[in-house]
């Protein structure tokens, strides 16, 4: 799920897009980007399918590239990752024509971040791939690694991008360097998962195993690192969101939601701390299969959209009363 909150002339929140896999059962179903442009009341297919084959995509970016236009950049879910940006005019947000597939790599794409203008994250079979022009091309790997990369993630503090990934794996780049150096992660930990945030005081929120992380030293050791809850077995944070605060330098640290996947098909399910997490509130869930990822409003802490397993899309929003 992707929006972006910097259309001119239009409400935030009110333009997005998303992408419902293909069904392997029925031929010639292919995976779709869909859109809105009234904030979620209702959506449409985009006039082209961007892959012509039977393959999920698995991402979806948005970017604003000039005054009247912004790019929608998807990622294939083929087993050697191909590339597509859509140019979208404001106004004819429904009219798509999409790139020549450019690939990243010989495997699936494991997280895959727009996080300035010009340098947009891949992450490939470990390796690391930078794009400065929009998702067009990608160089050479700007890292080179074995464990899988799971998440980006930007701190606010000093723009300095994370990557965190299996094996304990937590890597900083510095000054847009293309230079990602290791650092520390918890004790004992294992994989880190696909949910991973920066608040506006530089505090790093990160899934591992089945459990949520605050680490308050830019990771530099282990002492650094707090376990705050484990979700319990088969569970695992797919998206974290910094509430309150500037919502654009990362959002308070105090106020924590974290939305976690049942990996063995359970429910999942969306938690929530008002105190740093130090004490967590599950909220009320709706009927779903499992979530996978998570649109949190750069602007409207009551807002945020849930994707979930077998198409399922849900409002997470305030409880009417």
């Amino acid at each position: 799920v992707g929006c972006n909150d910097c259309f001119p002339g239009y409400q935030p929140d009110q333009i997005g897009y998303l992408a419902v896999g293909a069904n392997a059962g029925s031929p010639g179903d292919f995976a779709n980007v869909w859109y809105t442009i009234n904030r979620g009341s209702s959506w449409a297919i985009t006039s082209t399918n961007p892959f012509a084959a039977l393959a999920d995509i698995l991402f979806v970016e948005i970017g604003f590239i000039s005054s009247t236009q912004f790019r929608v950049i998807v990622v294939s879910g083929a087993a050697t990752a191909q590339v597509k940006t859509g140019d979208f005019t404001l106004g004819a947000e429904g009219i798509s024509s999409w790139s020549s597939a450019v690939t990243i790599g010989a495997a699936v794409v494991e997280a895959f971040k727009w996080l300035f203008y010009d340098r947009l994250y891949a992450a490939v079979a470990g390796d690391i791939y930078i794009s400065a022009t929009q998702g067009d091309s990608f160089p050479a790997a700007s890292y080179t690694g074995t464990p899988a990369i799971n998440a980006f993630a930007r701190n606010p503090v000093d723009d300095s991008v994370y990557a965190t990934g299996a094996s304990n794996t937590i890597l900083q780049e510095r000054n847009q360097s293309g230079t990602f150096t290791a650092l520390v992660g918890p004790s004992g930990g294992g994989a880190f998962t696909k949910g991973l945030a920066v608040a506006n005081d530089g505090r790093i929120y990160a899934g591992n195993g089945t459990s949520i992380y605050l680490n308050t030293n830019n990771a530099a050791n282990t002492g650094g690192w707090t376990a705050l809850k484990d979700f319990g077995a088969n569970k695992s944070v797919v998206s974290i969101n910094c509430a309150g605060g500037t919502k654009s330098q990362g959002g308070d640290s105090q106020l924590l939601r974290a939305v976690v996947d049942d990996t063995a098909g359970g429910v999942g399910a969306v938690w929530e701390s008002a105190d740093g997490g130090t004490t967590w509130v599950q909220v009320v869930a709706l009927p779903n299969t499992g979530y996978n990822t998570a649109y949190w409003s750069p602007v409207d802490d009551n807002l945020a959209v849930i994707g979930g397993d077998a198409g399922v899309l849900q409002l997470l929003a305030p409880k009417s009363v």
